[in-house]
């Protein structure tokens, strides 16, 4: 998951069973597509091999994004991130079982893509959606 700090809006998402430098390079990429890339921007992650391999890495370069990782052992240092997935968790996954990945992958997209970043309203945005937040800014 890629998250706006700012709005708390999804900017680029993948799915896999594995964690590779690949599947965060398509979420960045993903990412990259949907925003204009601004100055000043930071990457913040935790400590993965995906984030800190040379391929990620040259390609923040190649964008102008720093990359701020984790301290080791403080999980809190990204709560935002920690925050969604605790959020992810109990409105789109708690007591479902899905039957196939492609199940899975169907549902998280309409989470993220439908509700999430369109309906979903946030306190910490005033009670706006992401997207409703981001364009009250513009």
């Amino acid at each position: 998951m890629i998250i706006d700090l700012y709005s708390r809006k999804v900017l680029g998402w993948e799915l896999s069973d594995t964690r590779t430098v690949e599947l965060t390079l398509s979420a960045l990429n993903k990412a990259v597509r949907r925003r204009n890339i601004e100055s000043d921007l930071i990457f913040r992650s935790d400590r993965g091999s995906e984030y800190g391999a040379y391929a990620y890495q040259n390609r923040l370069k190649e964008l102008g994004i720093e990359s701020s990782m984790n301290r080791p052992g403080f999980m809190n240092d990204n709560v935002y991130v920690e925050s969604f997935f605790q959020t992810l968790k109990t409105e789109s996954f708690k007591g479902f079982n899905f039957e196939s990945v492609e199940e899975l992958r169907t549902n998280l997209a309409w989470y993220l893509d439908s509700y999430y970043n369109f309906k979903r309203r946030h306190g910490s945005l005033g009670f706006k959606s992401p997207d409703e937040y981001e364009r009250m800014a513009a």
